[in-house]
Formats: C-alpha cells, structure tokens, sequence
C-alpha cells in the first residue's frame, strides 16, 4: 500500500489540509483511498489542534479537520512512509540534512506538478488565504495524482 507523509512547520494549516484534501480525492477516485496518508511538522509541538482558519477553510469544502492532532517529524516516521512532500525547500533542506539517508524520499509538493516553488505558510493570515491555500493544494494534488501513483507505484 503506497503512503506518503505531507510535511511543513507547525503541522496544524498546510500539511494537514493537504493531507484531508488528498484522502477526500482517493475516496472519490478510488472509491475507497487505499494510501496510507499522514502528516507532519519540521516544528511541530506534539498534539495541537488544527487553526481555526484551517478547520473553516476545509468545513467550506466539506471536509473534517476537528480530529487533527500535530505531530513532529521523526526518522521513523520519514521511514514508515513512501514519499514526504514538503511545503517549501526549507522544510526539504533540513529534513535531507538531518535524516541523510531518506534523503531521495523527500521532495516539494510543487515538483509533482513539474514546477519548483514553495506553498505559502499562511499563519495569522485572514481566512479567505486558507480558504485559497485549500484550492491551490486541491489543484496541484488533483494535477499531480498521475505523477504521484508513478511515484508510489
């Protein structure tokens, strides 16, 4: 069963959107979403919820953040999963740095959609950024599907 493991800082707006956004497409593709899809930060503090921001900008697509806990990135966890995508080359930098070996594991979440750049961290922004930071994650998951099955395959 492929899994992979979205990465950013806090693990409470971006990777955990992205990781709901692409569960949410896999059940509607596959009618069951058979990945193993986790989430992470580089700085997180262990358990925290969700931003509100981030519960909100989901809720107006349908989709659940209420459950979400943080959690911090591990070499074990970078282990346990096929492929990380990270949010911005910070975030690939020190994870290739610090976890060497997993290296050829982590790459941006952009790359997948054949571009390189970062996905803004929106924190303390207003709600309507998390609301576009969902679309832009929903469309390079969307667009990046066939990469990613390549990838994982």
């Amino acid at each position: 069963m492929p899994s992979l493991l979205f990465v950013c800082t806090g693990n409470t707006c971006r990777s955990p959107m992205a990781e709901t956004i692409l569960r949410d497409l896999l059940h509607r593709e596959d009618g069951v979403g058979n990945w193993t899809v986790g989430s992470a930060g580089t700085w997180a503090r262990e358990g925290q919820p969700a931003s509100a921001s981030a519960r909100w900008a989901m809720s107006v697509r349908g989709l659940d953040l209420t459950r979400h806990r943080s959690r911090r990135v591990s070499g074990e966890m970078l282990r346990a999963h096929d492929l990380a995508l990270v949010m911005e080359e910070g975030h690939q930098q020190a994870l290739r740095a610090e976890f060497p070996d997993l290296a050829g594991r982590v790459h941006l979440l952009s790359e997948i959609v054949g571009e390189r750049y970062n996905i803004g961290d929106p924190n303390g922004d207003p709600p309507e950024v998390y609301v576009a930071l969902a679309e832009e994650l929903a469309d390079l998951l969307r667009r990046g599907l066939p990469r990613l099955r390549e990838m994982l395959g």
